[in-house]
């Protein structure tokens, strides 16, 4: 008895067929119940059978099986009772979630059935398809990945397959203990020196040939030499507020050298009466050699939504032409100026407001200063300008107060076709202390510029031309030096009425760009040309070399008792002039 007893424990039961949703890593519902009883055996037996004794033959005797005997069916009814050596039956069921997405076509489960019906309880094992599983070749194969990560080995954080690359992918064991990870907060951008700091270096010395004129030049040909550094802070405080600091060292010796002295104006050289003296100290001052440290920017800026506002130092620039700029009042520059890279910055507060994608406002308000250094309201500005996008061009219009002067004007520029056009003007109404108008003012004048411009895809090419009438200039050359002693505290030092200029640049090479210039004072027929190539030699560092040549007439009635003379011409006394600049930026 406890020898068949033994034997029947010891056959295996039918393997279980595996069930489909086990692949979906949902854990299964194991089910142990009875055998049925031999059908030879109509009676109840008891628990503890195995201590019973029975007749051999006699019904329901607990014999040795054969070995060949087949195993019983795995449908078999439940038996109340394992006491007649018979193992248990064991049976596998899907939960009743699992069986649900199994039948989801999209899923791998049975397209036939409703996706929504889960079968009803007590229904027997989840169907299984041998030929769809690569594993029933070799016997039934349990996938213990699927039932998660806390099954074995790994619930001991060791882990195998997925699992096991999870757990090194955190770094670490893949363990259910283990908390989760809270998400990282995101980190504020950190600001990084670069970001924010800035510079350059700019070294530039020039050979002079004069003519023989003593009168004006004693000591005959001369040289320029300049060195000028930039120390540049441009970072943001906050959402709305930002601040520009454009500080400047500098040391030149700079001799007078007549029309073309505004060619390599420079922060330290710059005098407008819209610049206080206090932001700049001349530490060296002997002769024609100048040493000055100062700000030639400080200024704050506050913005919210289309509104901007800026106060301290900072450049003003309202002109829309390139060569001749009447409508640019605040530290202009010259024609002929060689480095226009940073523009001077003015001592006022401005009001900017974007009224819609198209419009702009514009209010500026900028001290003037008089001979002393005190603010004055005779050469202080306030101007306004509207800006808007019609047509296809950028129209303005503006008008106020600047130094000396009352001021209504506009300008326009866009393109008609491939060229550009490009024009602006203002009528001016002299008014020296700002009272109004009174009969020892200057007459009232115009000046308007304007021109077409071109670009070609041709070693990127391009080609401009421009014309620019100053109704209070001189025709008469004996006239200039009147002229010149009655200009505006802002003024760009125009001698003439009529003014052409045309340029032309290409690329010779990627790195290697040469440009021409000419000027024109069709007044009096002088002028100049100039010739320039610009060489990128490194990553932030250019070299630029060229040559300024003027004509036309000279000294004219020089008297050296009484020391006078007139210009016979605007350009006439400039230098031949060669040059070699070097600009680094960091």
């Amino acid at each position: 008895m406890r020898w068949s007893l033994a034997c029947s424990l010891l056959a295996p039961p039918e393997a279980p067929p595996p069930v489909e949703s086990w692949a979906r890593g949902l854990p299964p519902v194991v089910e142990v119940r009875a055998q049925e009883p031999d059908a030879r055996d109509d009676r109840a037996t008891p628990p503890n059978e195995e201590s019973v004794a029975r007749q051999p033959g006699e019904e329901g005797d607990a014999t040795r099986a054969p070995d060949d005997a087949p195993a019983k069916p795995a449908d078999a009814a439940p038996q109340e009772s394992w006491g007649r050596g018979q193992p248990p039956l064991v049976e596998v069921h899907a939960p009743a979630d699992a069986a649900t997405e199994a039948t989801d076509p999209d899923q791998g489960g049975d397209a036939d059935e409703p996706s929504d019906q889960a079968p009803a309880e007590g229904d027997g094992p989840t169907s299984y398809d041998a030929s769809a599983d690569p594993a029933a070749d070799e016997g039934w194969d349990f996938d213990f990945d699927a039932l998660g990560t806390d099954f074995g080995d790994e619930a001991k954080g060791e882990g195998t397959g997925a699992a096991k690359g999870a757990a090194q992918d955190k770094g670490g064991a893949a363990t259910d203990d283990d908390p989760e990870e809270p998400p990282e907060k995101p980190k504020k951008p950190k600001v990084k020196v670069g970001d924010v700091l800035g510079g350059s270096f700019r070294l530039t010395g020039a050979f002079l040939h004069f003519r023989d004129e003593p009168v004006l030049f004693p000591n005959g040909d001369d040289a320029l030499a300049l060195g000028l550094g930039r120390l540049l802070v441009d970072a943001d405080v906050g959402e709305h507020v930002s601040f520009d600091v454009n500080g400047f060292f500098e040391l030149a010796r700079m001799p007078g050298f007549g029309a073309l002295s505004g060619a390599f104006a420079s922060a330290g050289q710059t005098d407008s009466v819209y610049r206080t003296r206090y932001l700049t100290w001349r530490y060296w001052e002997d002769g024609s050699v100048r040493g000055s440290l100062g700000l030639d920017r400080a200024a704050v800026s506050f913005r919210a939504g289309p509104v901007r506002i800026d106060v301290g130092r900072f450049p003003v620039v309202y002109s829309v032409t390139t060569t001749f700029t009447p409508n640019d009042f605040y530290a202009p520059f010259s024609p002929t100026a060689v480095n226009r890279i940073y523009k001077p910055g003015v001592d006022g507060l401005r009001l900017a407001f974007a009224a819609g994608a198209l419009t702009s406002v514009d209010v500026v308000g900028v001290l003037g200063y008089d001979d002393e250094g005190a603010p004055t309201w005779g050469r202080s500005s306030v101007l306004s300008r509207v800006g808007f996008v019609a047509g296809g061009f950028e129209w303005a219009a503006l008008g106020g107060r600047v130094a000396e002067r009352w001021v209504v004007g506009a300008s326009a520029q866009g393109s008609a076709g491939p060229i550009g056009l490009r024009s602006e003007f203002h009528v001016g109404f002299p008014d020296e202390d700002g009272l109004g108008r009174g009969d020892d003012d200057k007459p009232i004048y115009v000046r308007v510029t304007g021109g077409p411009n071109v670009s070609f895809s041709w070693h990127n090419a391009t080609l401009s031309a421009d014309y620019m009438f100053v109704s209070d200039g001189r025709n008469d050359p004996g006239e200039y030096l009147e002229r010149a002693a009655g200009l505006y505290r802002d003024d760009v030092p125009y001698l003439g009425k009529h003014y052409a200029s045309a340029a032309f640049g290409l690329e010779l090479i990627p790195i290697l760009r040469a440009s021409t210039y000419g000027i024109v004072n069709a007044s009096d027929g002088s002028g100049l040309a100039g010739v320039a190539l610009q060489y990128n030699a490194a990553d932030e560092v250019d070299l630029i070399g060229g040559v300024f040549v003027p004509w036309g007439r000279g000294l004219r009635d020089v008297n050296l008792m009484a020391g006078t003379f007139t210009l016979g011409s605007e350009y006439g006394t400039a230098p031949v002039m060669a040059y070699l600049e070097m600009r680094v930026f960091f």
